[in-house]
């Protein structure tokens, strides 16, 4: 979660926005995400959890994910709101769950 801050400051800059148009943008099966999820890799089942069980704890987000789940999120709830902070949104759900699941805060 430490370099999703970064991406998020990314998102704010003119020249991704810019690039990043909402009008130019269109779901493919071309586009990064979309190939890197189709991929073999994810055919068979236990090469899909051995994947998932490490991933927990190495880069468990790319970049091309969290930029098109940010992007879904916003377009879904929040209509063309650039300044929204989807990091900080993120962080706050984590945090009430943690504290409702395990009936404790976090610092």
């Amino acid at each position: 979660m430490r370099r999703w801050e970064s991406w998020e400051k990314e998102t704010q800059t003119l020249e991704y926005l810019t690039a990043n148009d909402p009008n130019r943008f269109r779901i493919t099966r071309e586009t990064t995400f979309v190939r890197r999820h189709l991929s073999s890799w994810t055919e068979t089942s236990i090469q899909l959890w051995t994947k998932c069980f490490f991933r927990q704890f190495f880069k468990s987000v790319a970049k091309v994910d969290y930029l098109t789940l940010r992007h879904g999120f916003i377009f879904a709830h929040k209509s063309s709101n650039n300044s929204f902070n989807f990091q900080k949104y993120i962080q706050r759900s984590l945090h009430e769950d943690f504290k409702t699941v395990v009936g404790i805060r976090c610092p």
